[in-house]
């Protein structure tokens, strides 16, 4: 039954990484992985807001010239990331419940349509996940006297390099570990150093990265951490992440159950819980409190990492008769993975093909050494950008990119109005992929604004691909009317109103 279960949830997942739509964060991220193949910087020529793992995927890049196999290939390298972050939360709850347990306990929660959506997209965060959680389950396992280090030295590497949502829960961890085990100040003071003595190591290992591939550590700073501590503190979405916790139910009520267990049983039993769901429950609770964002790539990992409290529920499913237990169990599992199988073939399928048809069609109408304005999923990747800020982050209330990065001194001339003036006069877009505020689709304020103007005073022609408007440069005219002369027509740019 067990085999049959993963199988089926396997099924589903593939099936959602080949047909399911590429998402605006995807294409993003393989395009900055591109620029990056071809020697461009992140946070200096280009905007990026994410570690700076890019140059690890760039030689992908430059192997496949096609961007359409490199987008498959990247949701194939998050795929083996996704897995090894898997097996690593099924052996940190591994333990009296039995491996069984374990492995049922993080795929009722893997193939729920909801997380087995996260899993297929292209995301580095699963590599760090996975680093992170083996080098707890390493460091709880380990009766080294310098495993601290290599606790703060893989979490360290997972946090700076690949994930920064993790960085408070291996501390968490350390100290967790050290009340149960009642130890001496001594041995706390030595678990401690050792932890710090890993994460200078980290460290070290990321400060050397940066000079190799020419990143000034300010800049990084401001992009990196600056840059994503004020988008999250002027959300307008507010508590976002514990509002998508409590939309689904199916999820959130077993979780919270188990969590009541837990704190019932060591009340009981007037013991401290182990060191990993003491740790675990005290971080979930401070992303569900801190986490403004109401986005897949937060609950999708929250709602993983939340199955290590589902041991707390064994003793009581223990009390059900027979096998009732395991049989509701398994169907739980079975209506997930049948669910996400419904979904799975149509999802987002004609979304991806439509999308799909439109960044080849900039790619046809464009050269390689051509200049664009697009924005993601409509990106074709393999095209440079005119802007430096060439994506803006949504905010409802409207605190955007461009003013965000105008609050941080280092980077605010790089959304500067003259700065957007040089861009295009350096670089005038051949085609620019325009703006609709209905589908949520916009660039910054007045980087908008000087763009309209621009696209006026040169006169760009306007067609519909699919329903998607773009801004075609006029020696670009003929050459798109050739290739794709069924593509509606609708004049010279004019400004909206």
């Amino acid at each position: 039954m067990l085999a049959l279960v993963l199988a089926a949830g396997a099924l589903a997942w593939g099936l959602m990484i080949l047909h399911r739509g590429y998402t605006y964060d995807e294409v993003l991220r393989t395009h900055s992985v591109w620029m990056t193949s071809q020697g461009l910087r992140p946070y200096h020529d280009f905007f990026e807001c994410h570690p700076p793992y890019f140059a690890l995927l760039a030689p992908l890049a430059r192997g496949l010239k096609d961007p359409a196999a490199l987008l498959v290939a990247l949701r194939l390298v998050a795929l083996a990331g996704n897995l090894l972050f898997l097996a690593g939360l099924a052996a940190a709850l591994a333990g009296p419940p039995g491996v069984l347990a374990a492995i049922l306990g993080t795929a009722l929660v893997a193939f729920h349509p909801a997380v087995l959506a996260f899993l297929a997209e292209f995301r580095i965060d699963g590599w760090g996940y996975a680093l992170a959680i083996w080098s707890i389950v390493w460091f709880l396992r380990s009766r080294r006297s310098w495993r601290g280090a290599g606790l703060g030295a893989g979490t360290g590497i997972a946090t700076l390099f690949l994930c920064p949502k993790v960085a408070l829960l291996p501390p968490l961890v350390l100290a967790f570990e050290r009340l149960r085990a009642r130890s001496s100040w001594r041995d706390a003071l030595w678990a401690g150093a050792t932890y710090g003595i890993g994460i200078a190591a980290a460290g070290g290992l990321f400060w050397v990265w940066l000079a190799a591939n020419r990143l000034g550590a300010g800049q990084v700073f401001a992009l990196l951490v600056s840059y994503n501590s004020l988008s999250n503190f002027h959300s307008s979405y507010g508590h976002g992440l514990w509002r998508e916790i409590g939309g689904w139910p199916t999820l959130g009520v077993p979780i919270l159950a188990a969590a009541a267990a837990g704190a019932v049983s060591c009340i009981r039993a007037r013991t401290l819980p182990a060191a990993y769901p003491a740790a675990l429950a005290l971080w979930l609770a401070a992303q569900a409190a801190l986490v403004s964002f109401p986005h897949a790539q937060y609950y999708g990992p929250w709602f993983l990492f939340a199955s290590g409290l589902f041991p707390f529920l064994y003793p009581w499913l223990k009390t059900f008769p027979g096998r009732a237990a395991a049989r509701m169990f398994f169907g739980v599992c079975a209506l997930s993975v049948a669910v996400s199988l419904v979904n799975a073939p149509w999802m987002d399928s004609r979304e991806s093909r439509d999308d799909g048809a439109i960044r080849r069609t900039i790619n046809e109408v464009t050269d390689p050494d051509d200049y664009i304005v697009a924005m993601p999923p409509f990106h074709p990747i393999d095209r440079r950008d005119t802007f430096f800020a060439w994506f803006d982050t949504f905010d409802p209330a409207g605190h955007e990119t461009e003013e965000i990065l105008q609050g941080l001194p280092l980077v605010r001339g790089l959304v500067s109005e003259q700065r957007y003036r040089d861009e295009l006069q350096a670089h005038p877009p051949a085609l620019v992929v325009l703006w609709s505020d209905s589908a949520g689709r916009k660039y910054p304020r007045r980087q908008q604004a000087l763009l309209e103007q621009f696209l006026q005073e040169r006169r760009y022609v306007v067609f519909e691909i699919g329903d998607v408007p773009v801004a075609v440069r006029p020696d670009r005219f003929e050459r798109l009317a050739r290739l794709r002369p069924q593509l509606l027509y609708l004049g010279n740019f004019r400004p909206r109103g």
